[in-house]
């Protein structure tokens, strides 16, 4: 996960072969795992949707939080 660019999820099957995925163009402050819900979080500081969620680090659901500087997730 990265801030900047268009593509700002990646990911690797192996350590060479990289694919990107296209998400909102929110600047992604944080991520965590929770490994209770297996889930992924992460937040922005910026966008009308400022949270995603992923089981699998690939597919990601976007979702509306209030328009909060999100700085971390804990």
């Amino acid at each position: 996960m990265y801030r900047t660019g268009a593509e700002k999820v990646s990911y690797f099957f192996n350590a060479d072969d990289w694919v990107n995925v296209i998400v909102s163009l929110n600047e992604w402050n944080d991520i965590a795992w929770s490994p209770q819900l297996e889930l992924f979080v992460v937040i922005a500081e910026t966008g009308d949707n400022r949270v995603m969620t992923s089981t699998d680090g690939i597919n990601w659901i976007e979702a509306i939080i209030s328009l909060y500087l999100w700085e971390c997730v804990e």
